[in-house]
């Protein structure tokens, strides 16, 4: 069972996500932004993160040959340090007008 009073999560696990929310989501031409972070314990020992937005999303936007992104990887890894057993800890969904959600 999860203890709620003394959950904690390690900020560096979120921090790419809900940094990619602003710096990559949303623009100009985005005048009415959303931006929602919310936590669930599903069973006794999982803890769910759902991060969404309704930005641009990953599949519209300029991909630049310089920058390589790493954020869902070494989220990805940083979870299955904490939980090897959980072997597709991340999911996320692009809906192109509807902006990104990424799960954990």
């Amino acid at each position: 069972m999860i203890d709620e009073a003394t959950l904690e999560v390690d900020p560096m696990l979120l921090q790419p996500f809900v940094e990619n929310v602003f710096v990559h989501a949303f623009d100009e031409s985005h005048p009415f932004l959303k931006f929602k972070n919310s936590f669930e314990i599903l069973e006794s020992k999982i803890l769910e993160c759902i991060i969404i937005d309704n930005g641009k999303g990953l599949n519209t936007r300029k991909q630049s040959k310089l920058h390589v992104s790493r954020g869902i990887a070494l989220g990805r890894v940083r979870i299955l340090l904490l939980q090897p057993a959980n072997v597709d800890p991340i999911k996320i969904e692009m809906i192109e007008i509807d902006g990104t959600t990424v799960t954990m």
